[in-house]
């Protein structure tokens, strides 16, 4: 039984006996993911960039307008957030993540213009401590993830930036889900 139990561990993802072809694919996989993250920041960078300069010279038009102004304080966020997961075979988006199934957080943030969502993710799943990306123009958000085993997840939004980088103050309730075999659960912001 012992040595049952040292195989059935020894031939997860990176493990003595995952096969080369299982290597390759999961590194593969991998790859592509930070990949993706990466296009991901870039896009945010530049739309930051792009908004902070627009920012600066629409200060400078107002400082130059009128003098005596102040700028307003940051607003205020709120919202929802769910959790949900994929098993194989994946849906759209939800492939090449690098875990044996993808989480799936999403939800819909008001009272913050499209900017990036950084979510604290915990339990026993395996998953990423955080996950970040941006926010659309409507509020809404879906963030695919890897997992690498059933167990419970939750997630929290530990910050909310707008396009500008500006970091805004709220809260929003967290979500909690259990990841088991079986149908696929939906996340829909």
């Amino acid at each position: 039984m012992t040595a049952a139990m040292v195989l059935l561990v020894a031939c997860g993802p990176g493990q003595i006996c995952e096969s080369d072809a299982d290597r390759i694919a999961r590194e593969q996989d991998q790859m592509r993911m930070l990949e993706q993250l990466r296009r991901n920041e870039q896009a945010l960078a530049s739309a930051t960039a792009a908004a902070t300069a627009t920012a600066a010279a629409s200060a400078t038009a107002a400082t130059s307008a009128a003098p005596n102004t102040t700028a307003a304080a940051a607003g205020s966020y709120s919202g929802t957030i769910k959790l949900g997961f994929d098993h194989p075979p994946f849906g759209p988006g939800n492939a090449n993540l690098g875990g044996a199934s993808a989480g799936i957080v999403c939800g819909k943030v008001t009272g913050a213009p499209p900017g990036g969502i950084i979510i604290d993710v915990t339990g026993g799943t395996g998953a990423p401590p955080s996950v970040n990306g941006p926010i659309g123009p409507d509020g809404a958000f879906i963030l695919p993830f890897p997992i690498n085993s059933y167990g419970p997840m939750e997630a929290k939004v530990s910050g909310v930036r707008t396009g500008a980088g500006t970091t805004l103050t709220g809260s929003i309730a967290p979500a909690k889900l259990e990841v088991g075999g079986g149908d696929d659960v939906a996340c829909t912001p």
